[in-house]
């Protein structure tokens, strides 16, 4: 069978590539340098012939991004999924919800609205370098874009080649720590104001403001049951997580702990427990945040929840794990109010010693100057033990009342 031969040719001459389709009689210029990489620049150079032939991007069958993307990483239809496998590698169910998270939360609100070939390299590297986020972070979405876009080109809906996306890298950025107006923001004091401003999230809402004022990471969030709640000390253990592949575990760095928690805090897991009740599917689970049906809470729940919240308050996106950093912040400074050292052996330094210890003790860092707490029994006096300095304790949210107090005055 006859080589079918090209609708075009290209000429290398000044240090600029040239085309020339079928039936031309001269060349005509690419714009397009040849540069360090000849071959790099020949790959844009034929692109460019392509599309000048017809033959580089067809009508697309589909209207935006977020419509060719839509099956992508969801379940077991996925075409990325289906053809790694037939290739013989195993894709984690783990891996596929890690990307399926960027693509909802940072890629398709981002380019979900745009033709495919209104997407540009330059326009995604613009996009990366502008995200508020770590080199990692944004290698991870990075990654998930190039999947997607690699099925698009083949398909002829874009022009462009992913490699031709530059991965971001920048310095090591500050994580995103909500401060109080942020805080008072996501957590009203009213009740009412709360469910009305995370709606349908409400659930998630309480997760998220029980890591804010306890500082428990999102794996033992998802493993807490009702058990583990001490009403009458105002407190709860943490005695197991559950993690990403859904089985359950001991704490990470066997952080098994007790942790006090503010009046208004325990309110909140009241009236949680009592809309947790009138819920049907929920009503046989002991987990203090099932998923749905009963079963535990997808892992990136909190984070969905989390950052439409912020979106609708017009606030900065931050993670349930930003709300962990936060606690140790504000913790910190109420701690250091208390005058800890008093409560300790004299083997405790003052002031800024004991309240590094105390924290340790509740965020679950380990450290040789604390000893490791296992059993329950062990847990609950301990809780017993921070009654003592219970006042300070509830000052953690007592910066909302401080600005109550201050717009009603204005």
């Amino acid at each position: 069978m006859a080589r079918r031969s090209n609708p075009y040719s290209l000429w290398r001459r000044n240090g600029y590539w040239y085309y020339k389709l079928r039936g031309w009689r001269g060349y005509r210029s690419t714009g397009i340098a040849v540069g360090s990489n000849a071959q790099r620049s020949r790959g844009e150079a034929k692109r460019f012939a392509e599309r000048q032939a017809g033959l580089g991007v067809q009508q697309a069958e589909v209207s935006t991004f977020a419509e060719f993307a839509a099956p992508y990483f969801a379940d077991a239809d996925c075409p990325w999924w289906n053809r790694e496998r037939a290739r013989g590698r195993e894709i984690t169910e783990h891996n596929r919800k890690a990307k399926r998270t960027l693509l909802d939360l940072h890629i398709i609100p981002a380019f979900g609205g745009l033709r495919p070939d209104e997407i540009t390299p330059a326009g995604v590297e613009q996009w990366l370098y502008s995200l508020d986020y770590s080199s990692q972070t944004k290698s991870h979405i990075l990654r998930a874009m190039r999947i997607v876009f690699e099925d698009m080109r083949r398909e002829r809906l874009i022009a462009f080649s992913p490699s031709d996306i530059r991965p971001p890298v920048v310095r090591n950025t500050e994580r995103v720590i909500p401060g109080l107006s942020e805080a008072e923001a996501l957590f009203p004091v009213n009740l009412n104001v709360f469910d009305a401003r995370w709606g349908r999230r409400r659930a998630l809402g309480v997760l998220c403001a029980l890591a804010y004022s306890s500082g428990l990471r999102t794996s033992e969030l998802r493993a807490l049951r009702w058990s583990a709640i001490h009403w009458d000390l105002s407190g709860l253990v943490v005695v197991e997580t559950i993690n990403r592949d859904g089985r359950r575990a001991a704490p990470k760095a066997r952080s098994v702990r007790a942790v006090p928690l503010p009046a208004w805090t325990i309110e909140l897991l009241r009236h949680h427990k009592q809309r947790h009740r009138e819920v049907k599917q929920h009503r046989g689970s002991e987990l203090v945040f099932p998923g749905r049906s009963a079963a535990v809470l997808e892992l990136a729940s909190a984070a969905h929840a989390l950052q439409a919240t912020c979106r609708a308050l017009g606030i900065r996106p931050i993670t349930p794990h930003a709300l962990r950093h936060a606690y140790n912040t504000r913790m910190r400074e109420v701690l250091a109010e208390a005058g800890l050292a008093a409560y300790f052996d004299a083997g405790f330094r003052p002031s800024s010693e004991a309240t590094d210890a105390v924290l340790r003790a509740f965020t679950g860092h380990r450290s040789a100057a604390m000893t490791e707490l296992y059993d329950h029994p062990e847990l609950v006096r301990q809780l017993g033990f921070y009654s003592r300095f219970r006042e300070y304790i509830e000052r953690f949210w007592e910066f909302r009342k401080q600005t109550q107090e201050a717009t009603n005055g204005s």
